[in-house]
């Protein structure tokens, strides 16, 4: 009744003013309550992000492996200029859900853990027609693809944990502009299922995952025409499959492998076979690194990660040769003595991630000649304090007029990141997270579970600033 009161109160000011009732009148277009809205979204731990003009464009009810309430859903479907949209909500009914249609102007959409089916993606998809980037985590009751295929503008699309198979990649054909596909942990894809995506005329960018995906696979991807990234998960490939990648060897720029446990240092001589190779990343794979003397152009690697892994000392001579390296991420293994030295070589280094390699202060003196890093990753490293990472910090911020830094820190964690405004020294600021609230805490030092203070570069820390914090060391 108030409200209505108000509204009353407002109608007639305009109308003795010369104004006409129409011109604020309360419809559709009328903004809503950032405040409340914003309070439901975070109160079940998400984020809402504004446009310069305060309107809401971005919601994300899937952070941090949290889920979404039904306050918090019904406040992000108020939202109509939303833009982005993550959601992961088990609890939330087929009827819910169908409120999504409204939000017409969204060109980003996560789903996770939602009660969908196929007429559910026909009838609320078809409303959608901004729709670029889409993606479909565990939702069982989805197997059929011409309704996603059919919207015109779509070029990223997420199909992760979904019972399609390969009859159901036909319909891809149908879709202009897809550009990037993840299959991963699809169980019913194998083999020579992967040949309806000849027919995918800009395929750019592959992921595949599962233990589906074998040598046969490999052949079948291999002549995708356009293919120039691909990830391959948990897959019964060997070398056999890496060769059978031949026809597109030259044309391949990022190449990705996790958990392949028959791909050692000599199946990953391939690369002697990659000229445009720009960006190789490798996670819990039987490898030495040996293999990276074999690069057919380490002059023009611009990324290269290597997590658990079994590094050696002829590793980094060989990493040392790769003079473009802008980022190099080497965490969760046992560095050699000499190892940092030689990545400190690397003067076009921006982003280094050596998180859980039982660092301490000593190792990390030679850092303080790479004049271009950004961002430096030392969480799991018990023994390291932040005295040493602030001293690297602070060379670099001498040495480099933009460059300023955050330091965040636990008892186990470590982050270190540069990037502030020209001219801005850093100052720090003692802050005691045990006081924070748990989402906001949260936000700051990435999943942290013991986080007891920290060290803040700047006079401020953004709600955007906590994000890619949160982002960079997830």
């Amino acid at each position: 009744m108030r409200r209505t009161g108000l509204r009353w109160i407002t109608a007639f000011a305009v109308c003795v003013a010369g104004l006409t009732l129409p011109a604020i009148r309360m419809d559709a277009a009328t903004p809503p309550d950032i405040a409340s809205i914003r309070q439901a979204i975070e109160d079940c731990g998400g984020h809402l992000e504004l446009d310069d003009q305060g309107r809401p464009i971005k919601v994300d009810l899937a952070a941090d492996r949290g889920s979404a309430d039904q306050a918090g859903f019904d406040a992000a479907i108020q939202c109509k200029t939303l833009t982005s949209l993550r959601l992961r909500a088990p609890g939330l009914s087929e009827a819910d859900l169908t409120k999504i249609r409204s939000l017409s102007s969204l060109q980003e959409l996560y789903l996770q853990d939602v009660r969908i089916d196929d007429d559910f993606v026909a009838n609320v998809f078809a409303e959608l027609v901004n729709l670029r980037r889409l993606t479909l985590r565990n939702t069982p009751g989805v197997s059929k693809l011409q309704a996603i295929a059919s919207r015109p503008n779509l070029t990223h699309l997420s199909l992760i944990d979904l019972p399609i198979d390969g009859p159901s990649l036909d319909a891809l054909s149908t879709a202009p502009k897809l550009a990037a596909l993840d299959l991963r942990l699809c169980s019913r894809l194998s083999g020579r299922d992967f040949d309806a995506l000849h027919d995918v005329a800009n395929l750019k960018d592959l992921k595949l995952g599962g233990y589906g995906i074998d040598n046969e696979s490999m052949r079948s991807i291999a002549s995708v025409d356009k293919l120039s990234n691909l990830t391959i998960e948990d897959a019964s490939i060997d070398a056999v499959g890496l060769q059978a990648l031949a026809p597109i060897a030259g044309q391949l720029r990022a190449l990705s492998f996790a958990r392949c446990a028959a791909l050692d240092d000599s199946a990953l001589q391939f690369v002697s076979r990659l000229p445009s190779l720009r960006s190789l990343m490798l996670r819990d794979m039987p490898v030495t690194g040996t293999f990276l003397k074999s690069l057919a152009a380490p002059a023009e690697l611009e990324t290269l990660g290597l997590r658990q892994t079994f590094l050696i000392d002829e590793t980094f001579d060989a990493i040392a040769q790769c003079r473009e390296l802008k980022r190099l991420d080497l965490p969760e293994n046992y560095l050699p003595p000499g190892a940092i030295a030689k990545i400190a070589t690397l003067s076009k280094l921006q982003i280094l991630n050596l998180s859980s390699c039982s660092l301490d202060d000593t190792s990390l003196e030679p850092l303080k000649q790479l004049e271009n890093l950004q961002t430096l990753l030392l969480d799991g490293n018990p023994n390291l304090s932040r005295d040493a990472a602030t001293s690297i910090l602070d060379q670099s911020s001498s040495s480099t007029p933009t460059a300023s830094c955050r330091i965040v820190s636990s008892p186990t964690s470590t982050e270190c990141q540069f990037g502030l405004e020209k001219g801005v020294r850093p100052e720090w600021h003692l802050i005691h997270l045990s006081l924070m609230p748990h989402r906001v805490c949260s936000r700051v030092v990435a999943s942290a579970s013991a986080c007891s203070l920290s060290l803040v570069a700047s006079a401020r820390v953004a709600r955007s600033d906590r994000d890619d914090c949160r982002q960079s060391v997830a």
